[in-house]
């Protein structure tokens, strides 16, 4: 949850300042616009819970200043979520060192996450994995291809048997035994484990934000 994400804000881009405001607006646009594909059950554009801006306890202070140092803002799910269950902070922790110990090719992890997202309709994490995508300078004209992964030209074969299973389990709870094997042509059987862990933990943080009403906290605007 916590991505390196201040490098867009300091950086400064090598083009005059017409050309960066016509490409901030284009790729601010395109941000807004993927983040909100999936039409919220929340129509307030609020959170259901109050969002707790003074939090109490050194470990919520430390991670209110840490994620507005990082990103440019607190994070909406630390203060309506865990500002009122700090125990489950340890939940992000473990799944960010499942994540960093993760053998997969980080650009294909953050693709899952991103497409899980976008299928469950969390804006929040939409937006947060493609600020992370800029952040990183992966491809990210990829993911307003996702819900079309398995006709774009944008995907590699290997990367459409790993979305294929994931949004086989996600709809089906489940997995064919030709989706299975399919994954199974490119992958170890630890990366499938992986791969499967990682839809699940994504899971989580979709729905714990989608029913609490938190949606898109326009990071991708600050990672440019």
């Amino acid at each position: 949850m916590y991505y390196n994400l201040w490098k867009g804000v300091t950086e400064k881009k090598a083009i005059s300042s017409i050309e960066y405001n016509h490409t901030f607006r284009t790729q601010y646009f395109n941000c807004i616009m993927n983040a909100l594909q999936t039409k919220p059950t929340n129509t307030t554009n609020t959170p259901r819970l109050t969002p707790i801006e003074q939090p109490s306890g050194l470990k919520l202070k430390l991670a209110y200043y840490f994620t507005k140092s990082k990103l440019g803002k607190t994070i909406t799910p630390l203060k309506v979520t865990y500002a009122r269950v700090p125990a489950a902070l340890s939940i992000v922790q473990a799944f960010q060192k499942t994540t960093n110990a993760l053998t997969l090719d980080p650009e294909l992890a953050l693709i899952i996450k991103s497409f899980v997202a976008t299928q469950n309709g969390c804006s929040f994490c939409i937006d947060i994995a493609k600020a992370e995508a800029y952040e990183k300078e992966f491809m990210t004209e990829r993911y307003d291809e996702l819900m079309n992964f398995e006709t774009s030209n944008q995907f590699s074969d290997k990367e459409k048997a790993a979305l294929s299973y994931v949004s086989e389990v996600n709809t089906t709870k489940n997995a064919t035994n030709d989706t299975f094997n399919r994954l199974k042509k490119y992958f170890t059987d630890e990366q499938i484990v992986e791969i499967t862990i990682l839809n699940a933990m994504e899971n989580y943080y979709n729905y714990v934000n989608i029913p609490l009403g938190i949606e898109s906290d326009d990071l991708c605007s600050i990672a440019q």
